[in-house]
């Protein structure tokens, strides 16, 4: 069974853009789970995570697509996953390792996704604006699987449609 509880009813202006999934989740959320949620098995993109996104979890996940994609193999693990591949520890290497994913990203889909320029590995080791982390996520979704997945529209693109 599924014992998830379920969020509070939100204002029905906000609930179209992310009713499809979850109910009631967020836009990006929903995008997420749409995109990367369909292409890796684990970690599993729940809205939990997706909404506070730990740095474990973010390195699963980059970790999964590049051992199924080959994307980021290089740049973010030195061309060796292992087994296990090493989580950086300290603050210092967890921020050189985000900077170095969102450049991955940035150089393979950044002429679509211009505002991936937004996403700040500060912000994502603060666990700020998660909705930006979750669009570091759907690019990267992109960059690892160019044919089945397109550039999600991002929290900028969302806002105004939501306007």
């Amino acid at each position: 069974g599924d014992a998830r509880a379920s969020p509070p009813p939100r204002p029905a202006a906000m609930a179209d853009a992310g009713e499809a999934a979850e109910g009631a989740a967020e836009a990006w959320v929903a995008l997420t789970q749409n995109t990367l949620g369909c292409l890796i098995a684990k970690p599993r993109m729940l809205p939990d995570r997706l909404r506070k996104p730990p740095f474990r979890f973010l390195f699963d996940a980059a970790a999964e697509v590049a051992r199924q994609t080959g994307f980021g193999l290089a740049e973010l693990f030195g061309g060796d996953l292992g087994d296990k591949p090493a989580l950086p520890a300290s603050r210092e290497d967890k921020l050189a390792f985000l900077e170095r994913w969102i450049a991955a990203v940035a150089a393979v889909v950044g002429d679509q996704a211009p505002d991936i320029a937004h996403v700040s590995a500060h912000n994502i080791v603060c666990g700020a604006h998660p909705e930006w982390t979750n669009f570091l996520l759907q690019c990267t979704a992109a960059a690892g699987w160019p044919d089945y997945c397109g550039v999600s529209p991002s929290p900028t693109a969302l806002a105004a449609a939501e306007a």
